[in-house]
């Protein structure tokens, strides 16, 4: 059973029990215990929600270092580049990537070692984020 349909079942019990509360008494008691369900329930999806939007953050920037990763291998195969050899975004892009991939939490893509925009042939690319948790702990790292 679906969150949304749980949720609107839980409701519309405690509406029938409103319903057939006798005194002003129960009723008040009944439409609390309504707020508090639906504020708890609330709170509890969109915590899934949050951490399901940096997962996919994460996800994203893989699959963008992902990307770099077999361009910078297409441009020293296509260029005679050898292991070691520096490749700047520019070399990459638009010819390799159609355009130039940007990390969704805010981090550069570059070599370790090299400042952002610089990859070493040979090397994995890497995010500024890597394991830190500045994108809710969940790591910007292409291999682990």
């Amino acid at each position: 059973m679906g969150s949304f349909t749980f949720g609107m079942c839980v409701i519309a019990c405690l509406w029938w029990m409103h319903e057939q509360a006798k005194s002003k008494k129960e009723k008040v008691v009944l439409l609390w215990i309504g707020i508090i369900f639906f504020v708890g329930y609330s709170l509890f999806t969109v915590s899934g929600y949050m951490a399901a939007r940096s997962k996919s953050r994460s996800n994203a920037c893989q699959a963008n270092l992902r990307q770099i990763d077999l361009a910078i291998e297409q441009y020293a195969m296509d260029n005679l580049k050898s292991n070691g050899d520096i490749c700047r975004i520019t070399d990459i892009v638009p010819t390799y990537i159609r355009k130039t991939p940007e990390c969704q939490c805010g981090g550069t893509y570059q070599s370790s070692g090299c400042p952002a925009g610089k990859f070493i042939v040979g090397k994995t690319p890497t995010c500024s984020i890597g394991d830190s948790s500045k994108c809710k702990g969940y790591p910007h790292i292409l291999y682990q």
